[in-house]
């Protein structure tokens, strides 16, 4: 049962090529027809079917009556192919490349969120670790990208990826910068029970850093460090006993890798593992 405006409803039986209107209801509609119902304008429906949930627009024409157009789908039927993001949004592959292209802040989410999704199918996706899961942005109280459990020990995951405009190549070398820290100025609470507004993301705050090297060489490359390794602030608006428990929020990275950074990071994981069981 499908409920419009005004509290009028309409009921519908979806199967693999076609939808039905197979009740009346309180706008008049006779079985298998749709010109003899009262609105006019535009209505979209959302219908959940064992196949899929479909969305529709019905709108009026004078002079054709009622029609009743398939917008779009999140399943389909039978192993038909699910509709991509450019379907969904009714954008050519070009269009969306002029848009991207055209918008600097934009590449830089797409980059990361794809930075995300990347690491966790090259590095996380092979049955060594379990319970790979990513908390959701909004969650203050878990602030960290990605967690994974390795060897019965669970971790956390900071991701971060290059600046852009930070890039610089001096023959096969390469050298750049990425922001290490919160999205928000927020209070936190150091070892010393003492509180600080401040971006900087704590030390202990998380357990390992995989900095997204893309912009490099245009490859998924990525490099990783202990959280314990990472530089500290050096901001003079924190009092030297503050310094020590913040990070800093730019740090300059190579490649090839130079320590803290390494290409693996199972290196670094078994690290940890064996400093737990010890």
């Amino acid at each position: 049962m499908i409920r419009l405006c005004q509290n009028k409803s309409l009921s519908f039986s979806g199967s693999e090529n076609a939808f039905d209107c197979c009740d009346k209801s309180a706008a008049g509609l006779k079985k298998n027809s749709l010109k003899s119902a009262i609105w006019i304008g535009h209505i979209l429906v959302e219908l959940n079917v064992a196949c899929g949930t479909f969305r529709f627009e019905i709108s009026r024409h004078w002079r054709r009556g009622w029609e009743f157009r398939l917008m779009n789908c999140s399943k389909t039927c039978k192993g038909a192919k699910v509709p991509t993001i450019l379907d969904r949004w009714d954008i050519s592959l070009d269009e969306l490349t002029e848009v991207v292209n055209s918008n600097p802040s934009l590449q830089g989410f797409l980059i990361g969120y794809i930075g995300e999704f990347k690491l966790r199918k090259i590095w996380f996706s092979d049955g060594r670790v379990e319970n790979v899961h990513k908390f959701d942005d909004h969650d203050r109280r878990h602030k960290n990208d990605l967690a994974i459990t390795y060897q019965g020990c669970e971790f956390t995951i900071e991701v971060k990826s290059l600046q852009t405009n930070s890039v610089r190549q001096e023959g096969d070398d390469y050298r750049g910068a990425f922001q290490c820290d919160a999205s928000d100025r927020r209070m936190v609470v150091l070892p010393n029970g003492r509180k600080v507004e401040t971006t900087c993301l704590l030390v202990g705050g998380f357990d390992l850093i995989a900095v997204n090297l893309y912009a490099f060489r245009h490859a998924w490359e990525f490099a990783f460090a202990l959280n314990r390794d990472l530089p500290r602030t050096e901001n003079s608006k924190y009092t030297l006993a503050q310094r020590k428990h913040l990070l800093a929020t730019s740090m300059k990275i190579t490649l090839p890798v130079e320590p803290p950074f390494v290409n693996n990071p199972f290196t670094l994981l078994d690290r940890l593992v064996a400093e737990k069981q010890a």
